[in-house]
């Protein structure tokens, strides 16, 4: 047991992660259902995308999609399943996906 009666534990870690998931499931599906356009295709590779300084110049306001940008999208996601990363707050990356029209079931790709 660690300081303030925490379990310290292989056993007590589990534990804390699984009411921590619980906790946040509610929050999990909320995001999923917005954010999951389609389903995974069958035996498709997933490139995963980091939004900010990969695919925009996020330094300026509304951020400016690099440039090709719609072109390099349409042609990976003929091969790969895609998917975005950031590390900003969700209502901030939902924001610049909209700015970059590469949200929906139907991007346009600028």
């Amino acid at each position: 047991v660690g300081g303030a009666g925490i379990d310290m534990t292989a056993a007590g870690w589990q534990q804390r992660l699984a009411a921590h998931v619980r906790a946040c499931a509610p929050q999990l599906d909320r995001a999923r259902s917005r954010l999951t356009l389609r389903a995974p295709r069958e035996g498709m590779p997933l490139l995963v995308l980091d939004v900010d300084g990969t695919l925009c110049d996020a330094s300026i306001a509304p951020p400016l999609a690099r440039p090709g940008l719609a072109d390099f999208l349409r042609g990976v996601g003929t091969y790969f399943d895609l998917a975005v990363w950031s590390a900003v707050p969700m209502d901030s990356l939902v924001a610049k996906l909209g700015a970059l029209s590469i949200t929906g079931e139907s991007p346009s790709f600028g």
